[in-house]
């Protein structure tokens, strides 16, 4: 059974830090320590000069000082290997610094990152805010255009998608601002003070990719750079001050509790019917947590039953020897969503003709000859290409060598 959830609104909380120790948490978060990319001028470090939590607040400052290589420190923590998760809510609730060359990010990356390296992995930037325009942040996803086995230089197979926010009053320096991310399979939603920004669906990303990594766990990371590519011109000078801090007041991550809609078929997944033969399809669906929204049945996507009530039954005819895919399509009242498209049905003499609405043309009538049938190569027009009908549903420029 494929089960996939949109929008669901039953989340619980499936992990935080809300800062309550008088030290950081090495069972939640790993320090970064030394130096990084993008061009950034600080050396981060584990000092508790640099990271530390106190009266209820993580503090991760910027201070300008001689430090091996570099005049800046400051620092970065991470919970990879610690606490990885798959979809779902995030809130981080922080007041963020002002000045020239101030770079604070709270982000992710995909877990996998060792094994593939970045961009493969995929990035998403809950927040990113440049000191200089205290009133604006952004979010934004990184990923690969191409598939590892086609890779270039990281750089080179970068694509992001992003968008900036604005307050409509105020700063990010002067208050807590709550900076919340929601992700499940098919969408991505950004929020400041749970007012919506940004967002994305799977189908946004994939036309850009071959490679699409947004479908496995990803860790949080927390971090204040000084300077930096993303900074442009304005970078840290002497007008910079020599402290800034972040000041984070929680990280929370919330998951859907909601459990779907539960479908059973009622049919073995390969069932041979005769022509003309009359099938019921009668599936028993439940919810486990809560109520049945509406069903939908598909023969060969073709919409062939939709009902909000049960029980749930319907019957087809199946008329020209060929297969027949069954989909079910289950809402509950928590948005939660289940497939089944177990089951096949196969008429006659098998699977090399199947007329594409299940259903036999009418002569005299019109044939669109656009998905006739699934028959293979050679037998009929089932091909959507601009070769063969100048694309989906053309059906007017048909290849001359067939």
């Amino acid at each position: 059974m494929l089960t996939s959830q949109a929008n669901a609104q039953r989340y619980e909380l499936h992990w935080s830090d809300e800062f309550e120790d008088s030290t950081l948490s090495l069972q939640n978060w790993t320090y970064r320590i030394g130096t990084t990319y993008n061009n950034e001028y600080q050396y981060y470090t584990n000092r508790d000069t640099n990271v530390f939590v106190q009266d209820g607040y993580l503090h991760l400052v910027g201070l300008r000082e001689s430090y091996g290589v570099r005049n800046w420190t400051s620092g970065r923590i991470r919970t990879q290997d610690k606490m990885e998760f798959q979809y779902g809510k995030i809130e981080i609730r922080a007041k963020l610094p002002s000045g020239k060359g101030l770079w604070p990010a709270f982000w992710m990356l995909g877990s996998n990152i060792n094994e593939v390296g970045w961009p493969y992995s995929g990035e998403v930037d809950i927040m990113e805010y440049r000191g200089h325009i205290t009133n604006q942040t952004s979010g934004t996803i990184h990923f690969s255009a191409v598939t590892l086995e086609n890779a270039g230089t990281a750089n080179g197979d970068r694509r992001y998608i992003g968008e900036d926010y604005d307050l409509p009053d105020g700063d990010f320096s002067t208050e807590f601002h709550l900076f919340q991310f929601e992700w499940s399979d098919s969408l991505m939603v950004w929020y400041i003070d749970d007012v919506e920004f940004f967002r994305l669906t799977d189908e946004n990303i994939k036309t850009r990719t071959n490679l699409y990594p947004f479908d496995q766990p990803f860790y949080l990371l927390l971090n204040l750079a000084i300077g930096g590519n993303f900074l442009g011109t304005e970078q840290p000078d002497g007008s910079t001050p020599d402290r800034n801090e972040v000041i984070v007041d929680y990280v929370r991550v919330y998951q859907d509790a909601n459990k779907p809609p539960e479908i059973e078929p009622g049919s073995n997944n390969t069932i041979h019917t005769t022509p003309y033969e009359l099938v019921e399809l009668a599936p028993t669906i439940t919810d486990p947590d809560g109520s049945v929204e509406y069903v939908k049945m598909y023969i060969n996507n073709t919409l062939i039953y939709a009902d909000s009530r049960a029980p749930f039954t319907t019957h087809f005819r199946p008329v020209i020897d060929g297969c027949y895919k069954l989909s079910i399509k289950a809402k509950d009242n928590d948005n939660g969503i289940s497939w089944n498209d177990e089951v096949t049905f196969i008429n006659g003499s098998g699977c090399t003709r199947t007329p594409y609405f299940g259903e036999a043309i009418q002569i005299p009538g019109t044939l669109e000859f656009e998905y006739f049938d699934f028959g293979g190569p050679g037998i009929s027009y089932s091909d959507v290409s601009p070769d063969t009908n100048s694309g989906a549903f053309s059906g007017n420029d048909l290849r001359l060598t067939e």
